[in-house]
């Protein structure tokens, strides 16, 4: 069978929408479940993951996911893992808190299965949209204008003519044989200091008039940076003068520095105006912690190491009074920061008791003189470094003296030859 993200098994798969791929899936530990897997290459797959994500987030904050939900936004692997609920179906009243939360993404009761536990009604899957919500129409189209209702002749009054008023007959002043016309003023260009700043700060008004309304309906355009592998506060720089919505989204990568630009959303290149929004992908490197393995089985070791993101990556056994194949220490130890996919070597019992005040002495090369060092302790033996000329890289161990398998009594002196650059 198929493995997702070497996490998950495939058992079914629903037919391809576009850049976003249905599966039905089985974790490692036999937790089945959906995965919606998102091939993003373009922008219209971004946006619709990270309005996925952001608002399977937001449910997440408030408390309305179950558990063993899994969002993945790593490089090439973005999906969401949803595992199979109890079916059950709450009151519409109580849904009312999680769909004011998912209003401001476009998600609508048809868009989930909810389900409850302990009482308490939780999302058990949210379908992903491909798009956009369409908004909604204009309140004209909703609400079309009423027709005039008909007007019954019965009910209308007959308007009677407004009485006639007779003005007195005013007669005509008859013009003064003495009085004259009076000539137009005229305007002296004498006096133009006085109206020219008026002029002046009228064509002022205009020309920055034309300007506003021109950058108003003919906007700037710019062309987007590559902010990837730069710092946020670099990218905001670079875009300053851009007018942009610039959004900041969280991802993992280990091998990458922290606080560094993984993703942008328009990618480079792209001509963009001012008011369009800009999502940077910020680097937070998640690192886990080793699991106490110690007493347990090796078995149980391993499941364990896998559920934290971790592999076995060596055995060494030696001679112990605890049951066969128990795990008596682990390195690194319990609790010390690890990365995802890193290998634990593991210290583990052979069942049989040495002989009172006796060892078997175990395999050394390839460790580290750190290693050794543990190892020797834990067997109660000691250690004797000596650094030999080699092509091997410093620090590691390169042969012992005895050699492994050798019974020694406790605390017998090992001599460990560590390579070291001639």
């Amino acid at each position: 069978m198929s493995l997702l993200d070497d996490k998950f098994t495939i058992l079914s798969e629903e037919p391809s929408q576009g850049f976003l791929h249905t599966y039905q899936v089985q974790t490692l530990e036999g937790l089945k479940g959906h995965l919606y897997w998102f091939e993003v290459h373009s922008p219209e797959a971004r946006t619709a993951f990270h309005r996925y994500k952001n608002a399977i987030r937001r449910l997440e904050n408030q408390g309305f996911l179950p558990q063993g939900v899994l969002v993945s936004a790593n490089p090439g692997r973005y999906y969401v893992f949803w595992p199979e609920q109890p079916k059950a179906a709450p009151k519409p009243r109580r849904l009312k808190p999680i769909l004011e939360l998912l209003e401001p993404f476009g998600y609508q009761e048809s868009d989930l299965e909810a389900t409850e536990v302990s009482g308490r009604p939780l999302v058990g899957r949210l379908y992903p949209q491909l798009a956009p919500a369409s908004t909604s129409s204009s309140r004209s189209e909703q609400n079309p204008q009423t027709p005039p209702l008909p007007i019954d002749p019965s009910t209308v009054r007959p308007q009677e003519p407004s009485p006639r008023i007779e003005m007195p007959h005013k007669p005509t002043p008859h013009a003064h044989p003495e009085t004259k016309a009076r000539a137009p003023q005229r305007l002296h260009l004498g006096s133009w200091p006085g109206w020219l700043p008026g002029l002046l700060m009228l064509a002022l008004g205009s020309l920055a008039l034309w300007q506003a309304a021109n950058r108003y309906l003919n906007p700037p355009e710019y062309v987007l940076p590559d902010l990837v592998g730069k710092t946020p506060r670099q990218a905001l720089e670079a875009v300053h003068a851009y007018g942009l919505k610039v959004e900041f989204a969280e991802g993992s990568d280990v091998s990458l520095p922290k606080d560094q630009i993984l993703e942008q959303t328009p990618d480079p290149g792209t001509r963009v105006k001012p008011g369009r929004r800009l999502e940077l992908v910020v680097n937070k490197p998640r690192l886990g912690s080793v699991p106490t393995v110690s007493g347990r089985s090796l078995e149980d070791a391993r499941q364990a190491l896998e559920a934290a993101g971790y592999r076995v990556a060596t055995i060494t056994r030696i001679a112990s009074g605890d049951t066969a194949d128990t795990v008596l220490a682990s390195i690194p130890s319990e609790g010390q920061p690890l990365r995802p996919g890193e290998g634990v070597r593991l210290l583990v019992s052979t069942g049989t008791r040495p002989p009172v005040r006796e060892t078997l002495l175990p395999d050394l090369t390839g460790l580290t003189e750190e290693e050794a060092r543990y190892i020797l302790t834990v067997a109660e033996l000691q250690a004797q470094v000596v650094q030999v000329a080699s092509g091997a890289p410093d620090g590691l161990v390169v042969g012992q003296e005895p050699g492994p398998g050798v019974v020694l009594p406790r605390e017998a002196v090992v001599r460990v030859l560590v390579a070291a650059q001639p």
